[in-house]
């Protein structure tokens, strides 16, 4: 599985770092190179019969939600690195974060649609991942059938096995922080919007100061 070329985590720590020191502008000034890039659809390679299968795993989903500590425990282990393509992924309530503020340079869309989303949202943002699906099998809960994944290899990888599509798992790689650091100072700067959400995912990622 090949990593993205992108630069997002680091325009994001960039502008995020702006924000703090120099306020909503300095921030959107170092976002302006990568502004209202839009994702086209599905990732290229999409697993089909995920597509055919819609209804089945939204019904799985709701049995299988990964709780805020679990997924947060994940991408910790895993030093916010997707399992699958290495690429430094940004756990998604602190992409939202940034989104709150700067909506027309950061587009989002709750079910991902097509044509209404910043790429950032497919390449470099975090999900739990189970390594077999729950629905062949795998363990709902165990830690070890738990993994990291960006959202495009999510989608791509679909319920197939990493060998059934010919990937293979990576180790995980210290040296990124997801951003976490810049978390809770970012939020307050922002007069704290969505406290019930982000304060779960704070605690969870034990941003605390």
């Amino acid at each position: 599985m090949d990593s993205p070329s992108d630069n997002y985590p680091f325009i994001l720590r960039e502008a995020a770092e702006a924000y703090l020191a120099d306020g909503l502008e300095a921030g959107r000034l170092v976002l302006s190179p990568i502004a209202a890039e839009i994702w086209p659809g599905m990732p290229p390679g999409s697993i089909q019969r995920r597509r055919r299968q819609v209804d089945d795993i939204q019904r799985v989903v709701r049995r299988r939600d990964f709780s805020v500590n679990r997924s947060a425990a994940t991408f910790q282990r895993d030093h916010f690195r997707c399992r699958y393509c290495g690429v430094e992924i940004i756990p998604k309530p602190i992409a939202m974060l940034m989104h709150w503020l700067y909506p027309c340079e950061l587009r989002f869309h709750e079910h991902y649609k097509a044509g209404c989303t910043h790429p950032l949202f497919w390449t470099r943002v975090a999900e739990a991942d189970h390594l077999v699906a729950g629905s062949v099998g795998g363990a709902w809960t165990d830690p070890d059938n738990l993994v990291t994944a960006c959202v495009c290899c999510n989608t791509r990888k679909g319920n197939a096995s990493i060998d059934e599509i010919g990937w293979r798992l990576r180790e995980p790689t210290p040296g990124w922080d997801g951003l976490v650091p810049l978390y809770r100072r970012v939020w307050e700067r922002a007069e704290r919007p969505r406290p019930d959400f982000h304060l779960r995912w704070l605690r969870a990622l034990g941003a605390t100061e």
